[in-house]
């Protein structure tokens, strides 16, 4: 049997065009913010504008917040497996826990829960366990990263959400990433496993 070469390892992150978006708004809010701020300081301001523009604050922070969660979130696929960082945790799964893909509701997505792509695990991951021991182990694993309010990471002991770059709505037998399945996990295409 012919030896097949490592596929390189790939990050698929979040969409340029929603970044450039996110440069754009974000600091026209966070402006909008500190005017709003140094009017009500100097009680320039009614009683009803005070309470809009305390919404409109509040608003602010919590599309700030949207906006570092998004930021940093990207898919990540190696010889190893497939790791999601984003959203107050990582996922890992070596390629061999991988059965499928599948639709799954994602509250990292606007709008909220909006169905995206994921792979589907054969046995579930463990929780509040490293990416780190999960490779070394060789199972799917979920590490808490920093607290989320809205995230609960044992939605995800059986899915990895594909939401980086445009994989959440993709064919994904005819993506780029087929290439890394076709390789390390065939039996998600239902292809034959061939023994060394």
């Amino acid at each position: 049997m012919e030896r097949v070469a490592q596929l390189p390892q790939k990050i698929y992150r979040l969409n340029a065009c929603i970044k450039v978006g996110y440069l754009i708004s974000y600091p026209t809010l966070i402006g909008l913010i500190v005017s709003l701020i140094w009017r009500i300081m100097l009680n320039n301001i009614s009683l009803f504008q005070e309470l809009f523009y305390s919404l409109s604050i509040c608003i602010g922070i919590f599309a700030l917040y949207i906006c570092v969660v998004d930021w940093n979130a990207h898919l990540e696929v190696s010889h190893e497996g497939v790791a999601y960082y984003g959203c107050g945790f990582y996922i890992y799964t070596p390629w061999q826990n991988i059965v499928g893909v599948a639709r799954v509701k994602h509250p990292c997505t606007f709008p909220s829960y909006r169905p995206v792509n994921a792979f589907v695990f054969n046995s579930p991951a463990l929780l509040n366990v490293p990416i780190s021991e999960g490779k070394r182990q060789g199972r799917a694993v979920i590490e808490k990263h920093w607290l989320v309010f809205s995230t609960k990471p044992q939605t995800y002991n059986l899915c990895l959400p594909l939401i980086s770059d445009n994989l959440a709505n993709a064919d994904i037998s005819s993506h780029e990433l087929s290439i890394y399945i076709r390789q390390y996990a065939p039996q998600v295409f239902g292809e034959a496993v061939e023994e060394a």
